[in-house]
């Protein structure tokens, strides 16, 4: 009441007389919900069709994520692209196998750009230094620096097909071409032809042959033979090359596929893989 004007202000209004009878309305003023309607106070509710999508969802961008709301994740564009192993061996053929050494650094060098790996490029470097070095002085050598030069360069190879297969197994694909599988193969065709290489040597200093004069047909059937022999190794050396260069490009050709399928872009037209 105000002692001035003597005004008591607005009356409060009646409390019922069980209010604070209940412990329920004692500590919670708020009207209580609404219970929930009965199945047979809803009605028949139609279901779902098959394979229909739930309400709300929105379809995934290439890379993202179908879910409403949430933006969709980056897309990665393909770092490489598959090539054909007809074309590739061709050039090779044609190049002396310098294209060989260019096919080998290129693909792995995607693939592991691609994956987030690291490309094992001083092993390859490695290899083409002896090499050159093999060629400006194999007078001195020996072909000792070539043999170095093929044996870091199947190291490479093998050290490479295993980023290959981690690669592949990221995106859910199997393993690929299998290293050790490789490495024998390459191995045997590397060390047979040379084993045969120096038995031709060998023989051929055997023979007697003096110069200028014509060979005798003793020593001419000979060199025949032994000529014979190191074709042979040359062709079942080149045979398991083949072979398991073509493994390998197959393992890589099948890693990019899923690659271009994720990023929506479409599978270039590269010919007879």
């Amino acid at each position: 009441m105000c002692p001035r004007c003597g005004y008591r202000g607005p009356e409060a209004p009646p409390t019922p007389a069980n209010y604070y009878s209940s412990p329920a309305t004692m500590y919670n003023t708020s009207p209580s919900p609404a219970a929930p309607p009965s199945p047979a106070q809803r009605g028949p509710v139609a279901a779902p069709g098959y394979g229909q999508p739930a309400p709300g969802w929105a379809p995934a961008a290439p890379g993202g994520m179908g879910m409403p709301g949430m933006a969709p994740a980056a897309v990665y564009l393909p770092r490489g692209k598959p090539r054909s192993f007809g074309i590739s061996l061709l050039l090779v053929i044609v190049t002396l196998s310098i294209y060989g050494y260019v096919w080998a650094y290129k693909v792995f060098k995607e693939v592991t750009a691609q994956a987030g790996l690291k490309h094992q490029q001083g092993l390859f470097w490695a290899a083409i230094g002896l090499q050159v070095a093999n060629v400006l002085f194999s007078r001195f050598t020996y072909e000792v620096l070539g043999l170095a030069a093929d044996v870091c360069l199947l190291v490479y190879f093998v050290l490479s097909i295993r980023q290959l297969n981690e690669a592949r197994a990221k995106i859910g694909l199997p393993l690929g071409m299998n290293p050790n599988l490789f490495a024998v193969l390459v191995g045997i065709a590397l060390v047979g032809v040379a084993a045969v290489a120096f038995v031709f040597s060998a023989q051929v200093a055997q023979l007697g042959l003096v110069p200028n004069q014509p060979p005798t047909d003793q020593q001419l059937s000979q060199m025949l033979a032994a000529v014979g022999w190191l074709m042979l190794a040359v062709l079942v050396g080149s045979a398991l090359q083949i072979v398991a260069y073509y493994q390998l490009s197959k393992s890589v050709n099948q890693y990019w596929y899923p690659v271009y399928q994720q990023s929506g872009q479409p599978w270039p037209n590269v010919g007879p893989i």
